[in-house]
């Protein structure tokens, strides 16, 4: 019986750990593509600046479509590390609210315009300031 009842809590802290989702940053590897993507110099990313924490959910979201919609047609390098932080932006938009805020304020045509390398330093801030506003707790 004690065996059943180890064998429960491991099931249910197992459970409990996928629902965290508490992905490290580096997994979104906006590292590499720093320097394996190259986009042309009239590219343009809207890039989430300034961030109120209401709105991450929803710049996430403008990442994620801005990686999906522009990057991916306009930019050449190495796609797979691109690939990987869609994915990444996808369990993290998953992991919050399921219909992002519609406030006017939050919607990704607000942020400005900018080239590639300045939309790469935006989203390390945007993902540094989700890891502020909701840090991971440690497991046990």
């Amino acid at each position: 019986m004690e065996h059943f009842i180890g064998i429960l809590f491991q099931i249910a802290a197992f459970f409990l750990c996928l629902q965290a989702r508490c992905l490290p940053i580096e997994d979104a590897s906006i590292g590499f593509i720093r320097t394996n993507v190259t986009c042309l110099k009239d590219s343009k990313f809207y890039a989430p600046t300034n961030v109120k924490v209401e709105c991450i959910p929803a710049a996430m979201d403008c990442v994620m479509r801005e990686l999906k919609g522009t990057v991916r047609p306009e930019c050449d390098g190495l796609m797979t590390y691109v690939l990987q932080a869609i994915e990444f932006f996808e369990l993290k938009t998953e992991e919050k609210d399921p219909a992002p805020t519609t406030s006017a304020e939050c919607t990704c045509e607000k942020w400005p315009q900018t080239g590639f390398s300045d939309f790469l330093d935006q989203v390390e801030s945007l993902l540094q300031l989700e890891k502020s506003a909701q840090p991971c707790k440690a497991s046990p």
